[in-house]
């Protein structure tokens, strides 16, 4: 079974509504690193890598 890479911001907060945002193909999740912080004061943000891309590259 292949792992997903992922980051959380905002992981403490699980009362708040999760948003997931997936790379587009050939990137890595860094493209939604400026949308993602503003968004983390009002949601729990979660950015996945696709499998040898971004934090999986080494993978």
């Amino acid at each position: 079974m292949t792992k997903l890479a992922y980051s959380v911001l905002n992981p403490e907060s699980t009362d708040l509504p999760t948003l997931i945002f997936g790379p587009p193909l050939g990137t890595h999740a860094s493209v939604w690193a400026s949308v993602a912080a503003r968004l983390a004061d009002d949601f729990r943000v979660v950015l996945t890598e696709l499998p040898g891309h971004g934090a999986d590259a080494g993978r």
